[in-house]
């Protein structure tokens, strides 16, 4: 028997380059539209995990045995330069859903950076979560832009609609 052979095709990826990311208004509200939050530099996506309860019951031996709990669906890190003065209106936006006094989870969407294959747009992610932290002023030195960065807490899953 011999070995199977592998197509020989280049690897297709996207940049993040290009890609937009914008805050709604609280879920449930209706044609939503978005302000996109400007000037970011770094997004990090957690990922969903699972919590795993175990057990063992009396009568079932030594083993202990397991089964999936309840899911968080993780966190957004993100990282823009701040602008400053009147400031940038999707920052702003992000700062008002922070200070949001009823805790509403907002909705957001990224319009990710069209791929190899896709002519008119690219994939667009939604996702709905809480900002749990916001900082204006998270990093400044003499050698880069002033930072500022937000946390959203995901409160369901990201859901992507592939681009055309």
């Amino acid at each position: 028997m011999s070995a199977p052979t592998l197509p020989n095709t280049p690897s297709v990826t996207s940049l993040g380059i290009g890609t937009l990311i914008g805050i709604g208004p609280v879920v449930g509200t209706p044609t939503p539209t978005y302000t996109t939050i400007g000037q970011i530099t770094d997004v990090k996506l957690s990922g969903a995990s699972a919590t795993v309860i175990k057990f063992s019951t009396l009568d079932g031996g030594l083993g202990v045995q397991k089964r999936r709990g309840s899911i968080d669906y993780g966190t957004v890190d993100i990282t823009y330069e701040r602008k400053p003065g009147a400031g940038d209106p999707g920052q702003a936006a992000a700062k008002a859903a922070f200070a949001d006094s009823l805790g509403n989870p907002y909705m957001f969407q990224a319009a990710l950076f069209t791929a190899a294959g896709q002519t008119t747009a690219g994939d667009m992610a939604t996702f709905t979560g809480v900002i749990s932290k916001f900082n204006e002023l998270s990093e400044f030195s003499p050698d880069k832009n002033i930072e500022g960065m937000l946390t959203i807490e995901l409160s369901g899953p990201v859901a992507i609609v592939a681009g055309s």
